[in-house]
């Protein structure tokens, strides 16, 4: 039961994690574009 609880909250945490780096990709995705269009 125990196991189980615990697999079931890391594959949460690892899911909250993956979120998180998507973010983290879009962000940086949209920072640099915002960059692009401040340079030309």
């Amino acid at each position: 039961m125990l196991k189980l609880i615990l697999l079931h909250l890391s594959s949460k945490l690892f899911s909250c994690r993956r979120v998180a780096l998507e973010a983290e990709i879009i962000v940086a995705y949209v920072t640099v574009e915002i960059v692009m269009h401040q340079v030309t």
